[in-house]
């Protein structure tokens, strides 16, 4: 069993602390918060949201027409919220969630979309290449709306210079891990009246701003241990691209799960580890999704990572 993570004790006093103060600083949170995030994405504008999911119909409000996804390795809600508002999608073929450059550019003409909808994390399994993919969307005029719940803080991604719009959940389990909530940012003009809807309590906003303090290296130290796994998973996908979580297949996905299952893979509130594929939101063949993002990684050793590693791995042989 291993430390499921939950919301920092430091967000957590950041919050009550906040409680204390409410009427009278409550805009003046919510300002800083915003700023906070500006820094990090480099979009001047910011409004919060109840949820990504709300981040997201935003977005595509701003964009106002048809929509490209990955085929795999995104969420399903780039499925269900586009259809929900009558908004066309079509899909791009990709590497198990990596959107490759020259697909990316075949699909472009062939589609004529307004906009591309990715996560930073390929199924937060993987990286995707937003610098490359950024130059192709530009040459076409293509919106690109970067879905970084499991990116926020990162040197590289969740970053503005590549992405048009920007958004996040801040819901659990993610990078900002405060149970509820999100935000979109963009250089775009956010429509306030969509933005009113969907607003969070400025306390979120007090949570956020102690999160992001903490977010680059919860990002680094996931990447880490998610190579280390990588390494002593055989059939590990992506081993070169850095990842939040491990994908690998297994020709027994149900029966692997349940025996690492029944050898204490689960958080100490009874969580499951794994996500068995295929699944949209991670990869589309026989496999599984290790997810480290549940855990308190503060509490974990290297140990004890390349421990799980070589755990996975032998089950996995066991079964196929």
């Amino acid at each position: 069993m291993f430390p499921h993570r939950r919301i920092s004790g430091n967000a957590k006093h950041a919050m009550q602390t906040f409680i204390d103060k409410i009427e009278k600083d409550h805009k003046e949170i919510v300002e800083k918060a915003k700023k906070e995030i500006s820094k990090i994405t480099k979009h001047k504008n910011v409004e919060f949201t109840s949820s990504g999911s709300s981040a997201i119909f935003i977005a595509l409000k701003m964009v106002e027409g048809k929509v490209m996804i990955p085929d795999q390795g995104g969420w399903i809600g780039f499925k269900r919220i586009p259809k929900l508002f009558g908004i066309e999608t079509c899909e791009i073929k990709t590497n198990l969630g990596i959107i490759e450059p020259e697909s990316l550019e075949n699909k472009i003409e062939s589609e004529n979309p307004k906009a591309l909808l990715l996560t930073s994390f390929a199924g937060y399994i993987a990286e995707q290449d937003m610098k490359e993919i950024s130059k192709i969307c530009k040459k076409f005029g293509v919106i690109i709306i970067e879905d970084a719940s499991g990116a926020i803080g990162d040197e590289k991604l969740a970053n503005g210079r590549y992405s048009d719009i920007i958004v996040c959940s801040t819901g659990e389990p993610k990078i900002l891990n405060l149970y509820s909530g999100g935000f979109i940012s963009s250089n775009f003009d956010i429509p306030r009246e969509f933005a009113r809807l969907f607003k969070i309590s400025p306390i979120v906003c007090a949570g956020i701003i102690e999160e992001l303090k903490h977010a680059k290296q919860i990002i680094a130290t996931l990447a880490e241990y998610s190579h280390m796994i990588k390494l002593r998973i055989d059939t590990s996908l992506h081993k070169d691209r850095r990842g939040l979580c491990v994908g690998f297949r297994t020709k027994n996905p149900k029966k692997v799960f349940y025996k690492l299952m029944n050898l204490g893979f689960k958080t100490d509130l009874g969580s499951s580890l794994f996500t068995i594929c295929p699944n949209y939101n991670r990869f589309l063949e026989k496999g599984l999704v290790l997810e480290l993002k549940k855990l308190d990684i503060s509490k974990i050793e290297k140990e004890d990572i390349e421990g799980m590693g070589e755990i996975i791995n032998e089950v996995r042989e066991e079964f196929d």
